[in-house]
């Protein structure tokens, strides 16, 4: 607020500066910033009851304050009451007038929402874009029905916007139909933010966009896949070189597999050998085993413990 101005206004003209100098930029500030995080970062879509619960919440902060401060001029309740109805009003013109600017957007936020999650770390594993994806779309659906419409009044929210773009998205002839229009079914046109002619151009882009990043990351995914394939085939290959039985490698596809799972392989392949191992003794060793319990018992740990050691070592040589 510009102090001088302030200092030099009539003490009447005091509490409108004080409106339109502090508290008007203020609340469009934090309105804006909120409603932009809203719909392009916070990472759960928002519902249109969550939106006029949260909008309620940030202008309730900023009435009680400007009333008192009104209050230090000696204006009546009457006098304060109307400023602070003003500045709510305001506040309600700023958020619906930024909302319809991020629907305008709309196109942007979708492919943001459907790119970002799908980032990961270096040392992560590449997504599978055949089970990662549609989850995604159907977030970028509910975002795109929230852009739509606007529905700042309970009463608002009676449609079947959501469940429309949906079933158009699966292909459904009907909800294609119903797109094909320029209003929606119980939506007043002053609600109206986005046409369902204009959602139905959103989701065919959705889906190419879909296509094009399917495509990207399926290429790391798959050699992902192949990498480990690769590692499970020489660990069997070197089962094969060292140990006593014949062990024949899984038939199962490995498109996944970490140190610590393999190493749960090897123990269960050496308590394999250890068994096989008793079951040849002699009878007379078993005789001796029986009658010796305590000394059969260290030997066998002892032997878990060296196989334990060999195959770590071996293991750890292989993932390097």
């Amino acid at each position: 607020m510009q102090m001088k101005n302030y200092a030099s206004a009539k003490q009447e003209d005091r509490p409108g500066f004080l409106v339109k100098e502090l508290y008007e930029p203020t609340i469009k500030k934090e309105l804006s910033s909120w409603l932009s995080f809203l719909v392009s970062e916070r990472p759960e879509i928002p519902s249109w009851s969550k939106i006029r619960e949260e909008f309620k919440s940030l202008v309730e902060k900023a009435l009680p304050q400007l009333d008192t401060a009104l209050s230090h001029f000696g204006m009546n309740d009457e006098d304060r009451k109307k400023m602070t109805d003003g500045l709510e009003k305001y506040a309600k013109n700023v958020a619906m007038t930024k909302f319809r600017e991020e629907s305008g957007r709309a196109k942007s936020h979708l492919i943001n929402k459907l790119s970002k999650h799908l980032e990961y770390a270096d040392d992560s594993s590449p997504q599978n874009p055949e089970t990662a994806l549609p989850d995604l779309v159907s977030d970028c659906v509910e975002l795109l029905a929230v852009l739509a419409v606007a529905r700042w009044e309970e009463g608002d929210e009676d449609d079947d916007v959501l469940t429309t773009l949906k079933a158009a998205v699966d292909g459904q002839e009907s909800a294609l139909e119903d797109l094909d229009s320029t209003a929606w079914e119980k939506v007043r046109p002053s609600n109206t933010l986005i046409t369902p002619s204009k959602c139905s151009q959103l989701i065919k882009e959705l889906g190419e966009e879909k296509a094009k990043i399917s495509t990207r990351m399926m290429e790391p995914f798959q050699a992902s896949k192949t990498n480990a394939q690769r590692k499970v085939t020489r660990m069997m290959a070197y089962h094969h070189q060292t140990a006593p039985l014949k062990v024949q490698p899984s038939k199962t596809v490995v498109t996944h597999i970490t140190s610590t799972e393999m190493m749960k392989g090897v123990m269960v392949e050496v308590r394999k050998n250890v068994n096989c191992t008793i079951e040849g003794i002699n009878s007379r060793t078993q005789v001796f085993i029986k009658n010796n319990p305590f000394r059969t018992g260290a030997v066998l740990a002892l032997l878990i413990a060296v196989w334990g050691v060999i195959y770590s070592r071996s293991t750890h040589h292989m993932l390097e």
